[in-house]
Formats: structure tokens, C-alpha cells, sequence
């Protein structure tokens, strides 16, 4: 069988405690890449 690869746009406590978690130990799925939904910081 051929593995999903996932990405998630948030990196707040759904995406540390529940989601990502779920995901990376799913079978057959691989948590990729995790990005904030915001741009990056400028001062």
C-alpha cells in the first residue's frame, strides 16, 4: 500500500497534541511538513 504524506497549516496545540501526533503514527502515513499560517515576523 502506498503512504499519504500529510502537511498541516497551524502549529498551535491542536496540531502538536492531537493532530500531528494521529497523523505520524497512522499506518501507511507520514506527517511532512508543518507551517504556521502566518507570514514571517518583520520588525
Amino acid at each position: 500500500m502506498q503512504k499519504i504524506d500529510w502537511g498541516i497549516i497551524g502549529c498551535g496545540n491542536v496540531t502538536e497534541f492531537k493532530s500531528g501526533p494521529a497523523l505520524s503514527k497512522t499506518d501507511h502515513s507520514r506527517l511532512v511538513a508543518v507551517m504556521r499560517r502566518d507570514g514571517p515576523q518583520r520588525d
